[in-house]
C-alpha cells in the first residue's frame, strides 16, 4: 500500500535495488582489482630495489673482506715463515705500518699475536687474547661450529665480539702463521667495526623501516642496520632468510621476523665466496602505493558508479521506509508490551476463547517451572491441580456467555497452582474477560503466596513456642526465687549459728577445751561452715546479677584502696600458702569509676584464685595504670594457667578445671563467673591469658574516674 502511494510498485523497487547491487558489486570489484594491481606493482618495485641494494652491499662487503684477507696475507708474506717472537719490535712495527697505512681509511686494524695470546709488539704488558675462540681455533683442528673457515682464502671468520683495544663490536678474521713443520708460530688478526660493514646502507635505504643484515651460513647474525642487540652474535636458524637459503642463493622471503615479530617482505643474496648471506627487508605495513595516480581513471569510474547507485538506492529506500513505518510502530508496540509483561513481578497468562495459552510471561515461567514456548497453544490444565481442574474449566467456559467485564473468582482469590515438579502452591489470582481482534480473551494475573503461607506457619509455631517458653520461664523463675529465699533462710541462718557457736567454744566460752583433738575438730567445723556459706553467697550473687536484682553504686574508687582491703581479707590464706603479693606496679592515679563492693569482690576472687593455684613461695603481681579513658588492672601469677578447654567456657557458672583441684583448691567455679559478670555490669571487661613463660594473667578493664 505504501509503495503504491509513492508511485513505485514492488517490482520496480526490487528492480532498482537489484540494479544498484549489481553496480556496487561491479564498482567494488573494479576498485579491488585496481588496488591489487597497485599493491603487486609496488611490491615488485620494492623487491627489485632490495635486490639492487643487496648487490651493492655485496660489492662493499666483499671489498672489505678482501682488504682484510690481503692485509693478513701481506703480513704473513713479510714475516716469511719467521717466528715473530724472534723478530725485533722495530721491524715488526715497520711491517705492520706498511700494511695498515693503505687500509686505515676503511677502519681496518691488524695485529700479530704470539702463541701464548700476547701481542708481539706490546709484549706481556699488553692485552691477551688467549681466551678468544677466534684465536684458539687455530690450535684446534676441529674447531667449534661458531667459526667458518673460508676454503678459498684460508681465513677464519668469527662471530662479532667486543674488542679489547676498541670498546665496540668488531668482526675479526684470522690467519695462522705456521712454520715449515706445520706448527703455529703466531696468529695474524684483522678486524673492522660492525657498524662500518653496513655504513653504505645508510645512503641506500629509502625508509626508516628498511632493514639490512648479514648472516653467516651457519645462521649466526653478524651485522644489522639499524643495530639490534637481539640479532648480532645469535644463532637464528628460524630467520626468514633461511626459508630457502642456501638452496636458492638469490631469492625473496615473506613472513614474521624471529627477532621483533614484525611481518616483513624482502630479498636475500649469497655473498659467495664468503660464507655469508645478506638480506634486505621492509615492513609489509610500510608499502606505499606510489603508483596510485596511474590508476586514477579506474578509481574515478568506480566512484561515479557508486554515486549513481546511491541515488537510485535513496529513492528506493525512501519508498520502502514509508512502507515500513507502520510496521515498525506495530513492532515497537509489541516490544513495549513484551517488555511490560516480562518486567512484571506477577505471573500474567492470557487465554483465547478456546482456553488456549497466548501469553505466558517470565514471571509465569518462574512460578510454574515451565517454558513459555512449551505452554503456547496448550490448555492451562497443566497449571491446575487435578482436584479443582473440572470446577475451574466449568467456570471458565461459562465466562464467554457473560459480558466482557464479567470477572471470575471475584477481584482476588487464593487458589492452588501446580508446578511442573508436581508441587502445589497457593496463589492470589484475578481473572478478567476482554476482547482482542473481535474475539473474547481472558487475562489471569497470579501472585505466588508460598512464602506468605510458609511465614504464617512459622509464625504460628513461633507464637506457640514463645508462649510455652514464657510459661516455663515464669515457672522456673518462681521456683528459683522460692529456692533462693528458702536457702537464704534455711541454710545461712543455721550456718551462721554453727560458725558462731564453734568460734565461741574455741574461745573458751562455756568452759575450756581440754582435748587438742576437739579444738582441731572445731576448727574444721568453722572452716567448712565458712566455705559452705561462701558458696551459698556466691550462688545468691550470681542469681541476682543475672536477674538484675543487684544494684550498683558507681563512685570513684582507687585501685590501691580496693586491693588493700582484699589483701587484708586474704592475708591468712597467703600466709598459709607461703605466697607473696607484690603491688608495687599499682599507680597512685589509678582510680576507676566502679562500685566499691563489686570491685573489691572481683579483686578478692582474682587474687584468691591465684593463691589457690600458685606454687609455695610464689609471687602474685598486681599492676594498675590509667590508659586514656580506662583503668587497666592486671593480676599475674606463677600457676599452671587455665587449660584451653576450660578457657573457652569461662564466664559460665560452675566451670572449673576439675583435674587441677587439690585439697587446697576449694570452689565450685562461681568466683570467675561472678567477676566477669560484675565487670560487664560496671561497663568494663575481664579477660584471661595464659602467659608464654608460664602462669595466668587476668586483665580487668574499667572506665576511669
Amino acid at each position: 500500500m505504501m509503495a503504491e502511494r509513492s508511485g513505485l510498485s514492488t517490482a520496480s523497487i526490487l528492480g532498482v535495488l537489484a540494479a544498484g547491487f549489481v553496480a556496487i558489486a561491479l564498482a567494488g570489484y573494479g576498485y579491488y582489482a585496481a588496488l591489487v594491481r597497485m599493491h603487486d606493482r609496488e611490491m615488485e618495485i620494492q623487491l627489485t630495489y632490495a635486490s639492487q641494494t643487496l648487490k651493492a652491499v655485496k660489492r662493499h662487503v666483499s671489498n672489505q673482506y678482501a682488504l682484510m684477507d690481503q692485509a693478513t696475507l701481506a703480513i704473513a708474506e713479510a714475516l716469511d715463515g719467521r717466528d715473530p717472537a724472534t723478530i725485533a719490535p722495530g721491524e715488526l712495527a715497520a711491517i705492520k705500518a706498511s700494511v695498515d697505512r693503505p687500509i686505515a681509511p676503511y677502519r681496518i686494524e691488524t695485529a700479530i699475536w704470539l702463541p701464548d695470546g700476547t701481542n708481539a709488539l706490546l709484549g706481556p704488558t699488553g692485552p691477551n687474547i688467549g681466551d678468544r675462540e677466534f684465536f684458539a681455533v687455530h690450535f684446534e683442528p676441529d674447531g667449534p661450529s661458531e667459526f667458518v673457515r673460508d676454503a678459498h682464502t684460508g681465513l677464519v671468520i668469527s662471530a662479532p665480539v667486543l674488542g679489547r683495544l676498541r670498546n665496540e663490536q668488531i668482526l675479526p678474521v684470522s690467519r695462522a702463521l705456521r712454520a715449515a713443520d706445520g706448527s703455529v708460530r703466531g696468529v695474524i688478526v684483522a678486524s673492522m667495526p660492525v657498524s662500518s660493514m653496513l655504513d653504505v646502507f645508510d645512503l641506500l635505504r629509502r625508509a626508516p623501516n628498511d632493514v639490512l643484515f648479514l648472516m653467516r651460513d651457519d645462521a649466526m647474525g653478524i651485522a644489522r642496520f639499524p643495530e639490534d642487540p637481539r640479532f648480532i652474535g645469535r644463532h637464528l636458524p628460524s630467520a626468514l632468510v633461511f626459508q630457502n637459503y642456501p638452496r636458492v642463493p638469490e631469492g625473496r622471503f615473506f613472513g614474521e621476523a624471529a627477532t621483533d615479530g614484525i611481518r616483513r617482505v624482502g630479498a636475500h643474496l649469497s655473498l659467495a665466496p664468503l660464507p655469508m648471506v645478506a638480506g634486505f627487508s621492509l615492513e609489509t605495513a610500510a608499502l606505499r602505493l606510489e603508483t596510485m595516480q596511474q590508476y586514477g581513471p579506474f578509481v574515478a569510474i568506480g566512484a561515479a558508479q557508486v554515486v549513481v547507485t546511491l541515488v537510485f538506492l535513496t529513492i528506493a529506500i525512501g519508498a520502502m521506509r514509508r512502507a515500513n513505518v507502520e510496521r515498525d510502530r506495530a513492532l515497537a508496540r509489541d516490544r513495549e508490551l513484551v517488555a511490560v509483561l516480562d518486567g512484571a513481578n506477577d505471573a500474567i497468562v492470557m487465554l483465547d476463547e478456546n482456553l488456549l495459552v497466548r501469553v505466558f510471561n517470565r514471571a509465569a515461567e518462574k512460578m510454574f517451572g515451565r517454558r513459555a514456548d512449551e505452554m503456547m497453544g496448550r490448555k492451562i490444565d497443566a497449571l491446575i491441580p487435578d482436584s479443582v481442574r473440572a470446577r475451574h474449566e466449568e467456570l471458565m467456559r461459562a465466562l464467554p456467555q457473560g459480558p466482557a467485564s464479567a470477572r471470575v473468582m471475584s477481584d482476588w482469590r487464593v487458589v492452588r497452582g501446580l508446578r511442573e515438579s508436581g508441587e502445589t502452591f497457593p496463589a492470589m489470582v484475578s481473572i478478567s474477560k476482554t476482547v482482542t481482534d473481535g474475539a473474547p480473551a481472558f487475562l489471569a494475573i497470579l501472585r505466588d503466596m508460598s512464602e506468605v503461607e510458609r511465614q504464617e506457619v512459622q509464625l504460628r509455631h513461633s507464637l506457640d513456642s514463645e508462649a510455652r517458653l514464657r510459661v516455663e520461664a515464669e515457672q522456673a523463675s518462681r521456683a528459683k526465687s522460692l529456692f533462693l529465699a528458702s536457702m537464704s533462710h534455711e541454710l545461712r541462718t543455721p550456718l551462721n549459728a554453727i560458725i558462731g557457736f564453734s568460734e565461741a567454744m574455741i574461745a573458751g566460752v562455756g568452759g575450756p577445751i581440754v582435748s587438742k583433738e576437739h579444738r582441731e575438730y572445731l576448727g574444721h567445723v568453722v572452716s567448712s561452715g565458712r566455705h559452705l556459706l561462701d558458696i551459698i553467697n556466691d550462688i545468691i550473687d550470681i542469681s541476682r546479677i543475672h536477674t538484675g536484682d543487684q544494684t550498683l553504686d558507681i563512685s570513684d574508687v582507687p585501685i590501691r584502696d580496693a586491693l588493700r582491703m582484699a589483701e587484708t581479707l586474704l592475708n591468712q590464706k597467703m600466709t598459709a600458702q607461703g605466697v607473696r603479693l607484690d603491688a608495687s606496679g599499682v599507680d597512685d592515679d589509678a582510680t576507676a569509676a566502679a562500685d566499691q563492693r563489686a570491685l573489691r569482690q572481683i579483686l578478692i576472687n582474682l587474687v584468691g584464685n591465684s593463691i589457690r593455684f600458685s606454687p609455695r613461695s610464689g609471687t602474685i603481681r598486681v599492676l594498675a595504670r590509667r590508659e586514656g579513658s580506662t583503668i587497666d588492672v592486671r593480676v599475674v601469677d606463677q600457676g599452671p594457667g587455665i587449660p584451653p578447654r576450660v578457657m573457652e567456657q569461662l564466664g559460665k557458672p560452675f566451670v572449673q578445671d576439675r583435674a587441677q583441684l587439690t585439697s587446697n583448691n576449694e570452689g565450685i567455679g562461681l568466683g570467675l563467673a561472678i567477676s566477669i559478670a560484675l565487670a560487664e555490669r560496671m561497663g568494663g571487661r575481664l579477660r584471661f591469658t595464659n602467659r608464654a613463660e608460664g602462669g595466668l594473667e587476668a586483665r580487668l578493664t574499667l572506665p576511669a574516674a
